[in-house]
């Protein structure tokens, strides 16, 4: 959204897959569309790309994939846009890079987790729904005997 003289009018939609994230973000680039949009637009599937194109870069190597699987340090985004957009503009799509990041993919906890069972919980992707997310996990227990 832009502002102007306290009324927000809607410029840009980000678009992606429902399913991203997770284990699968080591093996697949999730790409997000950038499109122009109108407020007849809102509820509209548009994803032409006009205004750039977002991607989350899968990790190069083995140890690109150990420090995404257990940190939340090593994202990696790519965003292009279109030259003649004002500096504003650019500045909001840069700025929904980071929102994006923050709401799709840290909110998952990361790859692998402790469990407070003494085990581990993976993430193996999440899904976007109806404006949320919900993780698809699984969880490794050790087995305890009694």
């Amino acid at each position: 959204m832009e502002r102007e003289k306290g009324t927000y009018t809607p410029f840009a939609k980000f678009e992606g897959p429902m399913c991203f994230g997770g284990l699968c973000s080591l093996c697949n680039e999730n790409q997000l569309t950038v499109s122009k949009m109108s407020d007849k637009q809102l509820n509209q599937s548009i994803k032409t790309a006009d205004l750039g194109l977002m991607k989350k870069k899968k990790p190069k190597d083995l140890m690109g994939g150990a420090a995404m699987a257990f940190t939340d340090q090593a994202d990696l985004f790519s965003l292009q846009f279109e030259e003649d957009m004002t500096a504003k503009q650019k500045g909001l799509l840069m700025a929904a890079v980071f929102a994006s990041d923050y709401m799709l993919y840290e909110k998952d906890g990361g790859l692998c987790q402790p469990n407070d069972k003494g085990g581990c919980t993976t993430t193996c992707w999440n899904c976007y729904c109806c404006g949320m997310v919900c993780p698809c996990q699984v969880q490794a227990n050790p087995k305890r005997e009694n």
